[in-house]
């Protein structure tokens, strides 16, 4: 459809004809079969936004996480991670229960300049914890740490919540170089890469500066709460919104 202007004006139907197409692109499909196969189709849409469900979590279960950090009970810390991710789901279990024991920790070092071993047994217990042992559609998405940032705990959260949709991810942990992060992109040809800043030191805005040309084009956005100058890219939040913005490029 054109406006008076002779401008192009894409339709809805249009833009989930496009999204598709890029789909197909991105897992093999030629841009001439890719193209024949959503001409006459309309894919049903994403959803923009996901509200999240309010999910308890009972206070004896944090005091537990935190009774088993504080013994250095890895395996306990680990097993009660993996329950309440299976009773309630991956974000509401980082909400609710890992970011509060986290939180204790850090103020624990803060205050009487001791656990930090707590903190490693607890960081270890909930990588493992999060995994889900579910196949996954590997669908492009690439998640890295700046080249500064050590702070990576959220983006194995995030990788589980993705994981949980049915969504696979590929994640570059702590401290990514720019140019590493461009080499992965080159081999992995990803739709969607999300870069990581937990703290405002470790928020480099040139972690994408030496991205490869590439069609069609990942959708980029910067994650986490160490992101307060604008960027010339989304600014995701929360894990919610970064789910959110993966499912909708997808």
């Amino acid at each position: 459809m054109r406006s008076e202007g002779a401008h192009r004006r894409y339709t809805p139907e249009d833009v989930d004809r496009l999204v598709a197409m890029q789909r197909l692109v991105r897992s093999g499909v030629p841009v001439a079969e890719a193209a024949a196969r959503v001409k006459d189709s309309v894919p049903e849409p994403l959803p923009t936004h996901v509200q999240e469900v309010p999910q308890e979590i009972m206070p004896s279960k944090v005091r537990a996480l935190w009774d088993a950090a504080q013994s250095l009970d890895g395996q306990r810390c680990a097993s009660l991670v993996a329950e309440t991710v299976q009773d309630v789901g991956v974000l509401p279990a980082w909400q609710n229960l890992i970011r509060p024991v986290l939180q204790r920790a850090g103020d624990q070092w803060e205050k009487d300049r001791v656990g930090i071993d707590v903190e490693h047994v607890l960081s270890d217990a909930v990588t493992a914890g999060l995994f889900l042992d579910r196949t996954v559609r590997r669908e492009g998405v690439l998640l890295s740490a700046t080249a500064k940032e050590d702070h990576v705990l959220p983006l194995y959260a995030l990788r589980a919540a993705l994981a949980e949709a049915g969504i696979g991810a590929e994640l570059l942990t702590a401290r990514t170089p720019a140019a590493t992060l461009a080499e992965a992109t080159k081999r992995m040809h990803p739709g969607v890469i999300i870069l990581w800043a937990q703290l405002p030191d470790n928020a480099d805005l040139h972690g994408f500066d030496h991205l490869p040309g590439q069609r069609p084009r990942p959708a980029l956005a910067a994650a986490g709460p160490g992101w307060s100058d604008p960027t010339p890219w989304p600014r995701l939040g929360s894990l919610q919104e970064a789910v959110n913005f993966v499912r909708s490029h997808v």
